[in-house]
């Protein structure tokens, strides 16, 4: 996505997104990479809910369930309907974060052995409201962990299908 003047940013170099089912305005948060030789700089956003609905709807042709009415959202097989992810907002003292901001979290199946590797790094939590042996939470909006996410998606994918 490369950006022109007329974009409008907020003072800490976010795009204003507005939240498809409750009309509320929130900024995604993108990084600055210098873009080939055209001497322009492309702004890369950073893996948010947003960003997490579009890899899903293109990979495995899923939409966001949203059971409770609220901002969290369900990622389940078009098929079974199992739960692949879920994506929660959470007080980041919940965490273990030092304050109160609200921050939203991926919530993957994982194999509990990579799960245990996992906790130590910054970013990964034990799974917020799930099975903590078999599930973890990660912080999105968080550059560093954007290939993480995918892979963990991918896995948590495969191991909620059907077993044939």
């Amino acid at each position: 996505m490369v950006l022109r003047k007329r974009d409008r940013w907020d003072t800490l170099g976010r795009i204003p997104q507005t939240r498809a089912h409750s009309g509320k305005t929130v900024f995604a948060h993108v990084l600055p990479i210098w873009y080939g030789k055209r001497n322009r700089w492309k702004r890369e956003q950073i893996m948010d809910r947003q960003e997490v609905f579009g890899l899903v709807r293109k990979k495995y042709g899923t939409e966001p369930d949203y059971p409770w009415g609220d901002w969290n959202a369900v990622l389940r097989h078009k098929d079974t309907g199992k739960w692949y992810g879920v994506i929660l907002e959470v007080k980041g003292s919940r965490l273990g974060l030092g304050d109160d901001r609200i921050v939203d979290v991926l919530n993957v199946k994982a194999d509990p052995v990579l799960i245990g590797s996992l906790l130590p790094l910054p970013g990964y939590f034990p799974a917020y409201h799930m099975n903590k042996e078999n599930w973890i939470s990660i912080l999105l909006g968080e550059s560093d962990l954007d290939k993480n996410i995918r892979n963990l998606l991918q896995m948590s994918y495969e191991l909620t299908e059907e077993k044939k």
